[in-house]
């Protein structure tokens, strides 16, 4: 399990129609393998807990991560404004005009922003998205760089300061965890998971739905105080380094796997 659809933050009738979808279906299943602890409580405040269940934790080392203490204090130390980077695709659940939103308020000198996903899911978004951006006069200050992948976007977080997705509800966070590989600090949103890796003040910010003027107080103090967005940069790639790999969670699953089909096999 993933995301429960019917306890995003959406229409309320939208979700009891996902509500009458979901419950039976997973009230049908023998096992649920979770993605968080968040997950988990969610699901079992739908249907209880009365099956077998395990929470394997999706891994961040698929782009692996950086290497060299010398090249994040190099990196932080360099002038200019601080580095943002947002990945996640063009759809409205992402929250990246909320965000463009806040950044808008602050001086160009203090930010730049980049946008790692896809274009091409919602067309009418990206124009929305477009157009926040032409009013507000922002093209020099955000660069809607597509869907990358492998090297490039390994390249585009390690070029990076931190990590910004301060509005979008998530299973887990994935693109959060692979940027701490990088030593990027995590401004995320603490509704959904994210809290479970994200502690706020020590390796990245977590922002109440709603908040907007805490973004901005968050991003103008790493910009002015380099030494604090070191120490954060450090304790994210600590974060990341002390999660389990992707070995770890299949292992797990595998195991888990195993014992229900024995029980079942019992059973029968």
């Amino acid at each position: 399990m993933h995301q429960v659809l019917c306890r995003q933050p959406r229409n309320s009738l939208l979700n009891r129609l996902y509500e009458t979808i979901e419950r039976p279906y997973l009230n049908s299943a023998d096992g649920l393998i979770y993605n968080s602890n968040t997950t988990r409580q969610t699901v079992e405040q739908l249907i209880g807990d009365r099956r077998p269940s395990i929470v394997a934790f999706p891994a961040g080392d698929r782009l692996g991560y950086l290497a060299s203490a010398d090249r994040i204090e190099s990196r932080i130390q360099a002038p200019g404004p601080l580095k943002l980077i947002f990945v996640g695709n063009l759809l409205p659940n992402k929250g990246l005009m909320p965000l463009i939103r806040d950044l808008a308020q602050l001086p160009s000198e203090v930010w730049h922003l980049t946008v790692v996903g896809s274009r091409a899911m919602d067309h009418q978004y990206l124009h929305k998205v477009e157009n926040m951006i032409a009013k507000k006069n922002l093209t020099r200050q955000i660069v809607l760089a597509g869907s990358r992948d492998g090297p490039e976007l390994k390249s585009l977080l390690a070029g990076s300061h931190v990590f910004v997705m301060p509005y979008s509800h998530e299973g887990f966070g994935m693109a959060h965890l692979e940027a701490m590989g990088f030593a990027l600090p995590v401004i995320g949103s603490f509704s959904g998971a994210v809290r479970e890796i994200v502690v706020p003040g020590e390796n990245g910010f977590l922002i109440e739905p709603g908040d907007f003027k805490t973004v901005i107080a968050c991003i103008t103090r790493l910009h002015r105080d380099r030494q604090r967005l070191l120490r954060m940069s450090v304790a994210a790639l600590q974060t990341f380094h002390g999660r389990p790999k992707w070995k770890d969670s299949m292992e797990a699953i595998e195991r888990f796997l195993n014992e229900i089909s024995k029980t079942s096999s019992s059973t029968r």
